[in-house]
């Protein structure tokens, strides 16, 4: 079009910001938009595609602003629903968004018993020095999960982002082994329509047994490339814990990396796979530890209005010192397997809701 005589630079200009935006390539089309409507600010149809660009780069205040001034134009009925449909979704975008999930659950194992023995010393085929590990114990309860976030923008992609996730466990007539979690954040956020960058202080709080296990403070970051069909996550966590005065040879740090890769081969269905690492540091050495694990899964949503998910992990643990009485280094499915090696099953049932 352009290599004709007498074409239209600004219908040009217009297709040069569409095929910009249809390409991914978001500052070329936001600045070819701002560039045509500085000549024709009444230019509808090239106003409604710049306030599109602007809510697909998570410009939520300059694209709220938009919109709103599109409100007075005498549009088709149609452009007015799509227009309101935007509206909601930024309104939503700059509130309180989470999810409560609430259930049973049977566990076969809540104390992560051996029920083993192990025998140190034998003579002409007597054990003259046997160890025990504990015996399993089933029980059933009720398990609980609640999050929150929000994102308030400061300025163009900068913001504030806030995080609250508790979650935890009762179990009927075994309450030393409930268990609780509280986590806080709230910290810097930078999100286009690419990528996604936080970086916060948390504090955290855990309980077991109807008492404080232990506290921790920390920093945690976390950074998303969003690619359409499928996605990365990063999140990169460190924290101190402090715990309660008869086990404070635990206290320590504990450093973790997740990384996600979900892709989504239709909208109904997500496969996912990650490989995690944790390093955590205790005053007693034989506490600390090494943990490379890797995650698998899969989720499908169901027109019926549930979901349903798979998944399964593969850890491998290792500890800095051996254990000064067993003598030995204490490892997964290892050579103290009467002690730390357990088989657990897990089976319930939640409800969830999301606000």
């Amino acid at each position: 079009y352009t290599q004709q005589s007498e074409y239209d630079p600004d219908i040009a200009s217009f297709a040069r910001a569409s095929l910009a935006r249809g390409e991914g390539r978001w500052k070329a089309a936001k600045q070819d938009y701002e560039t045509l409507l500085q000549r024709h600010p009444d230019f509808t149809r090239g106003r409604l595609d710049y306030a599109r660009l602007l809510f697909d780069g998570r410009l939520n205040r300059e694209a709220t602003s938009e919109f709103m001034r599109l409100q007075n134009e005498d549009l088709p009925e149609a452009v007015k629903e799509n227009i309101a449909h935007f509206q909601d979704a930024l309104n939503q975008r700059q509130s309180w968004k989470g999810s409560l999930s609430i259930g049973a659950v049977h566990n076969s194992n809540i104390n992560e018993a051996s029920g083993k023995t192990w025998c140190k010393t034998e003579i002409d085929g007597e054990c003259w020095e046997e160890f025990s590990g504990d015996q399993p114990i089933s029980a059933n309860g009720i398990k609980y999960e609640a999050a929150a976030v929000r994102r308030w923008q400061i300025k163009g992609h900068h913001g504030i982002a806030a995080r609250a996730l508790g979650y935890g466990r009762f179990y009927r007539d075994h309450k030393d082994f409930n268990e609780h979690t509280l986590n806080l954040s709230a910290g810097y956020q930078f999100e286009n329509h690419r990528h996604t960058f936080a970086l916060a202080p948390i504090i955290e709080w855990n309980g077991s047994g109807g008492k404080t296990l232990n506290r921790a403070y920390g920093v945690r970051s976390e950074w998303n490339l969003d690619k359409g069909s499928w996605t990365w996550n990063t999140e990169a966590e460190w924290k101190h814990l402090s715990y309660s005065d008869k086990t404070r040879l635990l206290d320590g740090s504990l450093f973790s990396v997740y990384n996600t890769l979900p892709y989504f081969p239709r909208n109904d269905l997500m496969l996912y796979g990650g490989i995690d690492w944790q390093q955590r540091k205790a005053k007693e050495p034989v506490d600390s530890y090494r943990l490379i694990s890797a995650r698998l899964g899969a989720a499908k949503m169901f027109e019926a209005g549930f979901d349903a998910s798979a998944s399964a992990t593969f850890g491998i643990r290792s500890h800095r010192e051996e254990n000064a009485v067993l003598e030995q280094r204490r490892r997964v499915h290892g050579n103290t397997d009467w002690l730390y090696s357990y088989k657990q099953n897990e089976v319930g049932l939640s409800l969830v809701k999301s606000f």
